[in-house]
């Protein structure tokens, strides 16, 4: 999903600024390569929490199943599905992920994409990045989307077609059954692409939170 946003430099997809899938963690994984570039699949078995949350406080891990399929001949076009569970501290106390990412990248053109996500977690490991949840006896089921894009200025001659727009919204409800405690956060901005190493941007990054979120923008 980072290589997809392309704009890290920027801040952190989804699943990651809300903080139910960590960018990094501690594990071993197998990748599955599909003949002639048409995708791949992906397991991974993980502590769950990240690499540096700090000692772990119980055997339990996650566990993670990939895939992704790229149908056109160009590649350019891909849709994901990714399917998590794992336990924090006993099996009763188990949280699950869905995501699925569709969407187009374009080394010249640029990128549009859609990701959702769906969680369940006890409520209480949610409540400190999530506020509306504390004090819930029991799962949370949230819900997210993304939408997110970039348009190079490919209609310019060099150097300018290292330009391009980036825009981002996202929309998260921590808990479906919650009343008003959604939230909206985006990005937009012009970013430069000197080489493969180095980019530039700069952007808006805001958020809006409704009156039950318990938290401000």
């Amino acid at each position: 999903a980072d290589k997809v946003w392309g704009w890290r430099v920027q801040g952190q997809v989804l699943t990651d600024y809300e903080r139910y899938i960590a960018s990094t963690d501690v594990g071993v994984s197998v990748k599955y390569e599909f003949p002639e570039k048409w995708g791949d699949l992906h397991f991974s078995f993980v502590n769950g929490t990240g690499f540096n949350a700090g000692p772990e406080n119980d055997n339990y891990k996650d566990f993670h199943l990939r895939t992704t399929i790229r149908p056109l001949s160009d590649k350019n076009f891909f849709v994901t599905a990714l399917g998590v569970i794992g336990f924090r501290g006993s099996k009763t106390n188990d949280h699950e992920r869905f995501v699925g990412l569709i969407g187009y990248k374009d080394e010249k053109h640029g990128t549009i994409a859609g990701e959702v996500l769906y969680a369940s977690d006890p409520a209480g490991f949610m409540a400190g990045v999530h506020p509306s949840l504390a004090g819930l006896a029991r799962n949370a089921k949230a819900f997210g989307s993304s939408l997110f894009g970039e348009l190079k200025f490919f209609w310019w001659e060099e150097p300018w077609n290292r330009f391009s727009l980036i825009g981002r919204l996202d929309y998260l409800d921590p808990d479906m059954s919650t009343a008003n405690n959604f939230h909206y956060h985006g990005i937009e901005g012009i970013g430069y692409t000197l080489n493969k190493h180095f980019k530039f941007i700069v952007d808006h990054d805001w958020s809006s939170y409704k009156a039950g979120a318990g938290q401000r923008g």
